[in-house]
């Protein structure tokens, strides 16, 4: 990893016989600048009165508090973090945002987030990711950040819930859309998925825990994917109709009901990008229960991508279990023009059985070539 030159070597790079930075444009500095991160910007203003305000002209900002954690005692964490963050925005003299990233471990302050969002979203931003970890409270982001025009770009990893609201103009140019999240619920999934109609890459990890509950009977109440699947079938706003890449983190227990939701849900794919997780000892009568439903699975009518768009299929950390096999196995028979899958094995010492194994499952398509990997 490339290791970011501070200040005090900037200044003797600067005091060389060859000043080849010093020689550059305000504007390649600029440049050069807004790739730093942050404090690193905005401490290259001691270097010079050249550079003292050279960096209130970034376009990109990116603030994380991690190590700031490490270093500042509880208090100073609290008002330090929060205060340099909107002492830097105040600077700023960009009207038009490339990217913005706000990394937020601690210290509920939903005023600060939303103060950051509403600066991004009114200087035109064009990526904006936000990490918002250890919040045990329910978020609501200002109206201003789901109806951004000039949004493209959303990257999301969150603890707790926030809410999308029903807006006729909700994302209006959002393409592409990650987020990860512990703790959604149906509701939460059904109102953001059907907010973006423009989107183009899709990245979803919810990790195995919450695919589990959508399953699972548990502590005296029932979670059912099934209404998920009737909620996504039923709403025409759930077709993804410009999506042509999908990248999904899934447990091996649930894929069979929501893999063709999604395959469903985008007619235009193109990648698709499966990453397993993988669900130990499940209750032995569910299991039985779950593996019936692969026969019914093959029976349904096969999702328009796959007899139209489906290029490339990649499924990540394999492990050769049921569940797996019979997701490539759908995938191989039912896929007309996939021209490539790449299966990633998490054991080097399997890759030769998968390899002879799937060598001999069916193929829908005479072009598609086979990588184990």
């Amino acid at each position: 990893m490339d290791q970011v030159m501070g200040p005090s070597k900037l200044k003797a790079t600067l005091e060389g016989k060859e000043d080849r930075i010093n020689n550059l444009p305000d504007s390649v500095l600029t440049i050069i600048l807004s790739r730093l991160p942050t404090r690193y910007a905005v401490a290259t203003s001691a270097l010079s009165s050249r550079w003292k305000n050279l960096w209130t002209t970034i376009d990109s900002f990116e603030f994380d508090d991690v190590s700031l954690i490490l270093r500042m005692e509880s208090k100073d964490y609290v008002e330090g973090f929060p205060w340099f963050v909107k002492r830097v925005l105040q600077r700023c003299d960009a009207k038009n945002i490339r990217r913005f990233r706000l990394g937020y471990h601690g210290y509920e302050n939903s005023v600060f987030i939303n103060t950051c969002i509403l600066f991004a979203v009114s200087r035109n931003v064009q990526e904006l990711e936000l990490n918002v970890l250890n919040w045990r409270r329910y978020l609501k982001f200002p109206s201003e950040f789901f109806t951004c025009v000039s949004l493209k770009k959303l990257k999301i990893e969150i603890d707790t819930l926030f809410d999308v609201p029903f807006l006729s103009d909700t994302f209006p140019n959002l393409k592409s859309l990650h987020i990860q999240f512990k703790f959604p619920n149906t509701r939460f999934c059904r109102k953001l998925l059907s907010a973006c109609p423009k989107l183009e890459d899709l990245v979803v990890d919810a990790g195995p825990r919450y695919w589990e509950l959508l399953q699972y009977r548990g502590y005296g109440y029932k979670i059912t994917a099934q209404y998920l699947l009737d909620n996504m079938l039923i709403c025409p706003e759930y077709c993804f109709l410009n999506l042509a890449r999908l990248e999904i983190t899934i447990s091996d227990f649930v894929v069979r009901n929501m893999l063709p939701v999604f395959l469903r849900a985008s007619p235009e794919l193109n990648v698709l990008i499966l990453r397993m997780e993988h669900t130990e000892n499940p209750d032995a009568n569910f299991t039985e229960a779950f593996d019936s439903e692969w026969n019914a699975w093959v029976r349904e009518e096969v999702p328009l991508c796959l007899l139209k768009g489906l290029r490339e299929v990649k499924i990540k950390s394999y492990q050769d279990r049921f569940r797996e096999r019979k997701t490539i196995e759908y995938l191989l028979d039912c896929s007309k023009v996939l021209q490539k899958m790449s299966v990633y094995v998490v054991k080097p010492g399997i890759k030769l059985q998968v390899s002879q194994w799937i060598s001999e499952v069916p193929r829908a398509s005479k072009n598609c070539q086979l990588k184990v990997a």
